[in-house]
C-alpha cells in the first residue's frame, strides 16, 4: 500500500531548512519524493527557481499537470531536519501523491518553502504559474496541511475563499484562523484556495494539540495513522477536489 511509504519517507533527514537545501543538489527528502513518484509511474517536472533573498540557494517545486481546474498542494520542505516531520508535512505529500493516483485528472503541486525563514517562496512561485496558466485555469488549490491524524473530522482555514464555503455546504466543518500557511499566499493574489488539517477527536473534543507537536521530536511517525492517512484522502480530499 502506497500509504506506507510514510514510514520510510520519516527516515529520510535533510541537512537544513528550504533556505540552505538546494545549494548544491537536491535534499535527500526531495530525492525520496521523486523516487517515489517515479514508482507510482506518474509524470511530473521539476521547477527549479531562485529568490532575490536566499540568492545562493535553490528552490524546487514538483508540478503533477491534470486535466480539471482543481488543484491540491503540500509543502516538502522542513523546519526541523532532525524530526520525522511526520504530520508536517509528510503525510500530505503521500496523500497528494495518492489524489493524483485516484483522480489523474487532479492537478498536483508539492512545494518549497513554507517553512520559516522562507515563509511561501514556493506557492510565490507557483501562483506566478497559475496566472500565467501553466496548468490552464484553475478554479480552486487545496492547501493540504498536517493530514496524517484524523480521518473524517478536520478543519478549514479562516479565508474568506469560495473553496471554504464550497467545503462548508459539503460537509459543515469546523472553520478556524490560522497561522501562516501557503493559501495565504495564494489568496493574496487572488487565486481562490484554503487549507485543510486533519483533526482528531477525543470525546466529543477536537484535539488541537496536533499542532504543538511540529517542528519538535513528538511529530514523529508514531503519532499518525496510516488508516485516517487513507480515509482522510479517499474520503474527504478526493470528494472535494472531484
Amino acid at each position: 500500500m502506497i500509504y506506507d511509504k510514510i514510514y520510510d519517507f520519516c527516515k529520510v533527514r535533510n541537512t537544513h531548512g528550504a533556505y540552505k537545501n538546494g545549494i548544491d543538489e537536491y535534499s535527500p527528502r526531495l530525492k525520496f519524493i521523486i523516487n517515489t513518484i517515479d514508482e507510482l509511474n506518474l509524470n511530473y517536472e521539476i521547477i527549479k527557481f531562485n529568490d532575490s533573498i536566499f540568492k545562493n540557494n535553490y528552490f524546487y517545486n514538483i508540478y503533477l499537470k491534470g486535466n480539471s481546474d482543481m488543484m491540491a498542494i503540500a509543502h516538502h520542505d522542513v523546519y526541523n531536519p532532525n524530526c520525522d516531520n511526520a504530520n508536517d508535512n509528510s503525510a500530505s505529500i503521500i496523500n497528494c501523491l495518492l489524489l493524483k493516483k485516484l483522480n489523474p485528472d487532479i492537478n498536483i503541486a508539492i512545494i518549497d518553502g513554507e517553512e520559516p525563514p522562507c515563509f511561501g517562496i514556493g506557492s510565490k512561485r507557483l501562483a506566478s504559474d497559475i496566472i500565467s496558466k501553466y496548468f490552464g485555469k484553475i478554479k480552486h488549490v487545496l492547501n493540504l496541511e498536517l493530514t496524517g491524524l484524523g480521518g473524517n473530522n478536520f478543519f478549514i482555514g479562516k479565508l474568506g475563499s469560495r473553496l471554504e464555503n464550497k467545503i462548508i455546504k459539503e460537509f459543515n466543518p469546523l472553520v478556524i484562523s490560522v497561522p501562516f500557511n501557503d493559501s495565504m499566499i495564494l489568496m493574496d493574489k487572488n487565486i481562490d484556495s484554503t487549507v485543510i488539517t486533519s483533526l482528531p477527536i477525543i470525546n466529543n473534543i477536537p484535539d488541537y494539540s496536533i499542532m504543538s507537536r511540529i517542528h519538535t521530536k513528538l511529530d514523529s511517525i508514531d503519532s499518525i495513522s496510516i488508516n485516517d492517512m487513507k480515509i482522510f484522502t479517499e474520503k474527504i480530499a478526493l470528494k472535494i477536489l472531484s
